[in-house]
């Protein structure tokens, strides 16, 4: 009998994405472009994670193949920016995952408690 499985695009789609997510950088990233619905652009978050632009370059690029985030551009000034904002789907993954987040945030804040005597 053949065994079932899910279709290798599906796989390949959530491996892509589990592995955006999985950095804790490219997560922060993501949590940045939550807090500014609107985009950012890729100066204001050199600036904010002092990163090498080829590393945030690799990170803003492996979120997009994986459809989490959005690159867009708009002329100002007589030039083109780069701006990035999280896609539908970013937005959906980072809600489903903050509940879970604050579990585990009191629960350490829990253990880390002083015991009264």
């Amino acid at each position: 009998m053949k065994s079932l499985g899910k279709p290798p695009e599906i796989r390949d789609e959530a491996k892509r994405i589990l592995e955006a997510i999985s950095d804790p950088e490219r997560y922060a990233i993501m949590l940045t472009m939550a807090r500014h619905g609107e985009g950012v652009s890729f100066s204001q978050l050199a600036s904010a994670f002092r990163a090498n632009h080829n590393t945030l370059s690799r990170h803003l690029k492996t979120l997009t193949h994986a459809t989490l985030v959005w690159n867009f551009y708009e002329r100002r000034e007589g030039k083109d920016h780069s701006f990035y904002k999280l896609s539908a789907m970013g937005k959906k993954l980072l809600s489903s995952l903050k509940p879970e987040l604050e579990v585990t945030a009191q629960r350490s804040a829990t253990r880390n408690a002083p015991v009264s005597a």
